[in-house]
Formats: structure tokens, sequence, C-alpha cells
């Protein structure tokens, strides 16, 4: 049948072809069904074809439905539509289009173009397809549309496009938009199923057009695919205007933009305009490539959720971003799926940052991974940070991974936040894995603060975390660990502070080629906390440095633990184990545990004067191997263990708590009574030291300068053999500063004596060398001079006493013989003394015979 055309055919009947209809050179629409009528036109396998010829069609379509008509072209049926002087096909409200079934398929433009240039109403741009009611493409049909002079296909509220399981839409070299939507668009199918729904975009023509304008609901949905590639000046995907609330649902689709063509945009790939949605769910994919601008760009108060996988990168060496891989601009991100940026099995060059936000609100979530990450075997590159975040809220439960291990693959920082807070659970892990020289793996500016819960890796970087801003803060409660060992791959600082920094968790710091920690600005305060641990070895320079000269004090506190070169073999920490400079405090309290072992300069080096200074508090533990140099002030009033090294002064120690000196760092003598060398001594000081041959050892611990009611180091009562305190020696009196073995040694000998510390924990030692080789009894003793305080004079048969003997007051004197005590008629006892005679068998402590009865 060749026909001129089909007007309004008696609209409430029914139309079958199935059989071949050809139409060109209309004065108005070719076929018009429905005119508020519910007329029906069925292409049941036939073959309709439309202004083949070069003829063309005028009136409003091609083909119009008018209101209430049915168009249904179905088992193979094919409509080839082309030379339209407006639209292709309009299809009006209430109006539907089913095409459905294997081998069936609607054509439009394939032939010439929608609306011609030569014939008709002056070359108005006009569309393949303008649909207020609904359109079907179903059951493995296709629908193609190509070369219109306008939109591809105009979708106007509330007109409804499904494209459904198994279907095909092919939109071809469309001079406007190929698709534009403000109704809702539906494209469906099965995961289970080889060919699924498929809609493909390929090649727009003019600038400011777009390969999908949606300012409706745009769902892609099981298993179903999106492709959009070619698109010239413009972006792939717009969602949204300036105006409304718009949607893009990836519900289990794909999404595939620019994978086969070069894209010249002038802004985004996937661009979400004001107050619009972004949501890629259940395992949905987006994959985007070979674009010029932004990968996806989120403007205000726009939202992008993702539960499945987003994949920005390029195939090309192109500009990948000339601004950023994803922009999120005053919007929100809340993912529980993948996001990477610049896959690493691919190239690509990034001019600025990966991913960038500012004003935003981001929660990565238990399932969230977040990539930006670069091969180095590739020439994939990022110009500039890997994240930078500007006044953003950031939540991490999940993981964000940056680099992977090359320096030369990010341009700048891995990470920069900018008044940005960054708060990680238990669950979240932030890693960064090659940044450049200059540059940080993490750097805080301008009120930024971390808040650790969760786990901080970095290695392969210049400096590790740099909190540069005086209002910045980093707390962490879970683990933070830098290097892996090799100090080279840490260029400079593992962290450099210069805010505040509070650690109730754990700090690795395994390899720097300058400083593991460096405090460095005035008024900042670094805590680290009961809890707290931090580990710190193979420095090529100090360990850790509190304060920088004199000009920026430093506040640090530890009641935790601090273990420096403990995991490292000799000359382990390159400069100075722990370095309190000039202008630095430092106070170890609450039971806080310094160790520095395996450094190549000092172990411990305090420069601090004035009112800063090094304060060692409250049963804290500083334990030293190496040196120990000081010219500031140094208060120790807990415990100060030297186990190996050597002792360095031009100010003296200020010690009111207790020195355990196992290295004989100190040069101490016999006695500690009086003033000591490099020591302003009121404490206690446990070293080696030498007594004469008795029972009672005076002077052995403290100075008499001693305050027993202020000193909270104070050794118990009982001295031990052993260090786990279960053999018993002797008794120790703080208050005469005297040690009385229960059964003295016999004739010269070195004993270790060890004692438990106050309520601290700690056990002391003294080494005792017993002087003289004096036997142990001697048959008779004759005493003819005054007694020394604490003296025990003991014989196997008799004491006797030969001319003027006084027990002076004050003194604690004994004698004990086998048999008899023979005092002449001038010994004398004063006022205030105490003196006891005893019978009984040499070389037993009166006193331990004592205890034994009462025990």
């Amino acid at each position: 049948m060749r026909l001129q055309g089909i007007l309004g055919h008696n609209e409430t009947a029914l139309f079958n072809n199935t059989g071949l209809i050809t139409i060109e050179n209309t004065g108005s629409e070719a076929i018009r069904v429905g005119n508020g009528n519910p007329g029906t036109f069925n292409n049941d396998g036939g073959l309709i074809q439309i202004a083949q010829s070069g003829g063309t069609i005028r009136g409003t379509a091609g083909m119009w439905i008018d209101n209430n008509g049915t168009l249904n072209n179905l088992n193979g049926g094919i409509f080839n539509i082309d030379f339209t002087n407006n639209d292709g096909i309009r299809c009006d409200p209430d109006a539907t289009i089913t095409n459905s079934g294997v081998g069936t398929q609607l054509n439009i433009g394939l032939q010439g173009t929608i609306d011609s240039p030569t014939i008709g109403d002056g070359g108005n741009f006009d569309d393949g397809i303008v649909n207020d009611g609904n359109i079907y493409n179903s059951n493995g049909a296709l629908l193609n549309i190509r070369n219109a002079t306008g939109r591809g296909i105009r979708n106007v509220a509330p007109g409804i496009f499904a494209n459904q399981s198994g279907a095909i839409f092919n939109i071809d070299d469309t001079r406007e938009t190929a698709i534009y939507n403000t109704g809702k668009i539906v494209n469906e199918g099965a995961m289970s199923q080889l060919n699924i729904g498929q809609i493909n975009v390929i090649g727009t023509g003019n600038s400011d057009d777009y390969g999908i304008q949606n300012e409706g609901v745009f769902e892609n949905n099981d298993g179903a695919t999106l492709r959009i590639d070619n698109i010239y000046d413009a972006e792939p995907f717009k969602n949204g205007n300036d105006t409304c609330c718009d949607s893009l649902i990836n519900d289990g689709g794909h999404i595939f933009i620019a994978q086969n063509g070069i894209n010249v945009m002038t802004e985004a790939a996937i661009h979400c305009r004001d107050s619009s949605v972004f949501h890629n769910l259940n395992g949905g994919s987006v994959l985007i490539g070979n674009v010029d601008n932004y990968g996806i760009l989120m403007n205000p108060k726009s939202t992008l959720v993702n539960s499945g996988n987003i994949t920005i990168t390029d195939y090309e060496i192109l500009t990948l971003g000339s601004d950023n891989g994803l922009m999120l601009m005053d919007a929100t991100l809340d993912n529980d799926g993948t996001i990477t940026i610049n896959d690493p099995n691919n190239t690509g060059y990034l001019l600025s940052h990966a991913l960038s936000a500012s004003d935003c609100t981001i929660d990565n979530g238990p399932n969230g991974n977040i990539i930006v990450i670069n091969n180095a075997m590739t020439t994939g590159k990022i110009g500039g940070n890997g994240i930078y975040f500007s006044n953003c809220t950031v939540t991490n439960s999940g993981r964000i991974t940056v680099g992977q291990g090359d320096r030369t693959q990010i341009g700048a920082n891995g990470v920069q936040w900018f008044n940005t807070s960054y708060t990680s659970t238990t669950t979240g892990m932030l890693e960064v894995n090659g940044v450049p020289i200059n540059a940080n793996a993490i750097l805080l500016s301008s009120n930024s603060s971390i808040n650790n819960g969760g786990s901080i890796v970095i290695n392969n970087t210049h400096r590790g975390i740099n909190n540069s801003s005086a209002a910045s803060g980093i707390l962490n409660a879970g683990s933070i660990t830098i290097g892996d060992g090799n100090p080279a791959h840490i260029g400079s600082h593992a962290i450099y502070n210069a805010s505040d920094f509070g650690n109730s968790g754990t700090i690795t710091i395994n390899g720097a080629s300058d400083n593991g920690i460096r405090n460095g600005y005035p008024g900042m305060v670094f805590v680290n906390e009961e809890s707290g641990v931090i580990h710190i070895d193979n420095t090529i320079g100090n360990a850790f440095t509190n304060g920088i000269g004199t000009q920026n004090s430093c506040d640090m506190t530890n009641s935790g633990m601090i273990n420096i070169g403990l995991n490292g073999m000799g000359g382990s920490i390159g400069k100075i184990g722990l370095m309190n400079d000039d202008s630095g405090t430092l106070i170890n309290q609450n039971n806080g545990m310094i160790t520095i072992q395996n450094t190549t300069g000092s172990a411990l080096q305090n420069d601090a004067l004035a009112a800063n200074g090094l304060s060692n508090l409250d049963c804290a533990l500083i334990d030293v191997s190496g040196e120990l140099y000081n010219t500031g002030n140094f208060l120790n009033d807990a415990i100060l263990k030297m186990t190996a090294g050597s002792y360095t002064y031009t100010n003296d120690i200020n010690n009111t708590g207790l020195i355990q000196d196992d290295a004989s760092a100190f040069n101490i003598v016999d006695t500690l009574a009086g003033t000591l060398s490099g020591v302003m001594n009121s404490g206690v000081m446990a070293t080696e030291v030498s007594a004469d041959c008795s029972s009672n050892i005076p002077n052995i611990l403290m100075s008499e300068n001693a305050d027993l009611s202020t000193m909270t180091i104070l050794p118990s009562s009982v001295w031990y053999g052993d260090e786990s305190l279960t053999i018993p020696l002797g008794d120790y009196d703080a208050a005469t500063n005297t040690f009385v073995y229960y059964e003295r040694p016999a004739g010269s000998s070195t004993n270790t004596l060890y004692f438990d510390v106050g309520n601290c924990g700690f056990i002391g030692k003294v080494i005792l060398n017993i002087r003289d080789n004096c036997p142990v009894c001697v048959d008779h003793i004759v005493i003819s001079g005054n007694p020394t305080n604490l003296q025990l004079v003991e014989a196997i048969n008799t004491v006797t006493t030969s001319g003027t003997v006084i027990i002076e007051t004050g003194k604690t004197v004994d004698f004990k013989a086998g048999e008899s005590i023979l005092l002449d008629t001038e010994f004398e006892v004063q006022l205030g003394a105490d003196f006891k005679a005893y019978i009984g068998e040499c070389g037993v402590s009166a006193r331990q015979k004592m205890k034994e009865k009462s025990d």
C-alpha cells in the first residue's frame, strides 16, 4: 500500500497492518492515531516506510499518537521514519507506544534527517521523539534515532519512557541533546540475561547540549546498560537544573561514559546540578573515561549515594579532568560501595585533584572504598592532590586509599584538608602510599582536624603527616603506621606537628629521613595518654624532637609508653633519641614510660631552660641506654634509670625521686650523703657502692637532704636477693638510711639487693660490695673508743670495753658475745641513745633471731 498520509482514521477504530505500507510527501502527519479517543494502530510483523525516498512529511510529526491513541509495533514489525519536517514521533498524554519483540524495529532518521534543512519550516531543530505519554521498548525490540536536528528524544512530564529487558535504544548524531527528560525514563534489564536492556547515546554536535539532560527521574536498573560516547563540547549526562530536585538512579545497572571516543566537554561527564540526586545502588557500576574536564561534578545541595562501583579513568593519554576526577561542591557523598579514580591498569592524567570537595558532608560507610591510585608502570598521573577537602565534614568507616607506592604519580599532597574535620570509626582506614618530594601524605591546614578511631597507614612519601596550622589538631585513638623500615621511603619527618596532638592509641614510625616526630610551634600541646603507645625506629634524624630552638615553645606530656630504638639494630636512630630543645616543656607523668636505646647521638638530650624543662613525675619512668645529656632544667621526682651509657651535663639534675644507675654513669662512690657531681640530690640514688664488713650498712641510698614526708619514691623496708622479690636478705630503714642483713655474708663479697619502689611497680636494685677480707667472727673484741651509729660489735667468746666508751645520744649500737660482755666503769650510755647487749651465736644477727622468734 502506498499512501500520502493516514489522518485520524475513525479515532476509535483498530488498524492492523501485517504487510507493507509506504508513505511519502504528506501535507500533514504520515500516521495519526487517536484524538482524545482510544484509536489503535497495530503493525504486527509488517513493514512501514515513511519518507524513505527523500520526500517530506509535514505536520506535527512523521507519526502522531494523539491523546488516548495506541501504537503497537510487534512481532518483527518494522517502522522506518525519515525526512520529517518536524518531529519524528509525537506521543501525547494518555497515549501509548509499544515496540516489542525480537526483530521488531522502530527506526527514526536512519536514511536522512529529522527536519529537512531544505524543505519546510526554515530548518527549526526538531526531535526524533517527543513523549508526553507512555513509550515501551521491550522484549528484544530495537529503537534507533539518528540525524535529529533537535533532540533525539524529549520525554516531557508526565511522560514515561521504559526501555525494558532485552530491548536496545540507540541514539546517534543528534545536533542537540540526545535525551531530554522532565518525566521518567526507565532502562531495565536482568543480570541473568545475556541480552540486557541497552540505551546507547553516540554523538551530539552542538555546544551547550548534552548526551542526556535529565530534569525528571532517570532509572537504569536490573543489569541494564547505558552508554554515552562522543559528546562534543557539552556534558554526557547533566542531571537536574538550578531549581529542580532531579534524580539519576542506577540500581544494579551499568553506565559507561566515553569508553569508545574522545569527549571534549565544558564541565563534567556526569553533572548533578543544584539539589539533584545521583544514586548508584545494589552493585550498579559507572565507568567514565576519555573526558576532558570533571569525571563527576556535584553542585550545591546535590547528593551522591553509592553502594555500587564508580570508576573514573582514562583509556588514552589525554587530560582527564583539567579540574578534578570527582568534584563535590556543597554536596553530600554517602558511599558504601567503591569509588576508583584513575584505574591502575590504565593511563591518564589529572591536571588537578582526583577527589575534591568544598563545603561538603562525606560519609564513607563500613563497605565504602575510595581509591585514588596510579600504577608506576604506566603514565597515569595526578597533577594536584590525590584528595583535597575544604570546609568539609568527613566520616570514614570504610577504606580510603591514595597512591600505589610511586612518588611520581601524585603531583602534590596525598590528602590535604582545609577547614575540614575527619573522623574515622574503628573500621575506618586511610592509606597513603606514594607522594612526591616536598609534599605530604596528609596535610592539615587552617583549622582542620583528625579524630582517628581506626587506622592510618603511610609510606613512600616525602613527609608523612604535616599538622601545619596552629588551629588544627589530631586525636588518635586507633593506629597510625608510617614507614616500612627503610628510612628512604619517608623523605622527611614522619610527623611534623605545629598544633595540638593527642594520642590514646598506637603510633608506629619505622623509618624516616629526618625526625620521627617533630613538635615545633609556639603554644602547641602534644599529649600521649595513659593508653597511648608510640614506637619510633630507623630514623636518620632524631627520633623525637620537642621544640625548635628558643623561639617555639612546645608542651609535651606523656602518661603512656614511648619506645625509641627498641625494634632496630644498633644505631637505628641516626641522631638523638629524644630531644627536648631550648623551648620545649616535657612532662613524663602518671606512670608514663619512656625507653630509649640504639641511638647514634645522645639517647636523651634536654636543653630546655627558663620556665621550660624536663620533669619526670608521679611514678613515671625514663629508661636510657646511651648518653644522657643535660644542659637545661631537669627535675626527676619519679624514676630515672640508666641501663647503659654515660651522663654529660652543664646543668645539674634535680633529683627528688630515684635515679637507678645500673651503668655507673653518675660516678657515685661509697656514700650518697652530700652533693654529687651533676646531681642535686635530695632523693634516692641506687647504684654500685661499697661498705665496711658489717651487718649494718649506713648511708646506702638516700641523701641526707631527703624529705621522707614529701617523697613518692621510697624503697621498701625489706630487700631481696632476687628480682622477683622472693628471697628476703635484710631490712632497710629509710629514716636512718640504713640496711641490716638478716645474715651477714661471710668475708668480702658482692651482693645485688633488690627492693620494691613505693606503689610504682618498679624494682630497684643496689650492687653492694662488702670491703675487706675480714673474718666472719673473732674470739675476743676490746672496744676502746666510741662506737659509730648502727654499729654491731660481736665476738665468739667475749666483748670488753676499756677506758672511756660512750654510746652517744641518737646512736644505735649492739654488743653481742658467745660467753660474756664486760663493761668498764667508764662505759656510759647517754640519754636518747639505743644500746643493747646480747649473749648469742656470732654471725647471726640478734635482730634476725628476734624476727625468727616472732615469726
